[in-house]
C-alpha cells in the first residue's frame, strides 16, 4: 500500500512539473508579447489602406466604402490609429493571458508541494 501511494504521488509530481514547465514557457511568451507587441501582432489585425486604396473619382468596390474619397494623409492617419489600437490590444491580451498563466503556475505548485511531501514521507 505504501508503495502505491508513493507511485501515485510521484506520478502527480511528474505531471505537475510538466504543467509548470509549459505554463512557464507561456509566461515567457506573454512577456515577449508585452515587451515587443509589434513583433507578435499579425499584420492582418490592423487596417492597411495602402492595400485597399480607391481613387476619389472611381466607385468603391462592393463592401469597401471606407477609403472612398479619402486623401493619402487621411488614409495614413487611419492606418496609424488602427496600428496603435492593434498594438494596444496585443499588449492587453498578453497581460490577460499572463495573469491566467501565473494562476496556472500557482495551482501547479499547490498540487505539486503536497504530493512531493507525500512521496518523500513514504
Amino acid at each position: 500500500m505504501k508503495r502505491s501511494i508513493e507511485i501515485y504521488a510521484l506520478f502527480v509530481c511528474f505531471f505537475t512539473l510538466i504543467w509548470f514547465a509549459v505554463s512557464l514557457g507561456l509566461v515567457i511568451n506573454q512577456a515577449v508579447r508585452i515587451a515587443f507587441p509589434q513583433l507578435t501582432t499579425p499584420i492582418s489585425n490592423y487596417y492597411n489602406p495602402a492595400n485597399q486604396s480607391v481613387p476619389t473619382n472611381s466607385p468603391a468596390p462592393k463592401g469597401n466604402t471606407s477609403t472612398q474619397g479619402k486623401t493619402n494623409d487621411q488614409m495614413q492617419t487611419a492606418w496609424e490609429a488602427s496600428y496603435k489600437m492593434s498594438i494596444q490590444q496585443e499588449k492587453h491580451d498578453a497581460i490577460r493571458n499572463m495573469i491566467h498563466e501565473f494562476i496556472s503556475l500557482i495551482i501547479s505548485a499547490l498540487v505539486f508541494i503536497p504530493h512531493w511531501k507525500l512521496a518523500r514521507n513514504h
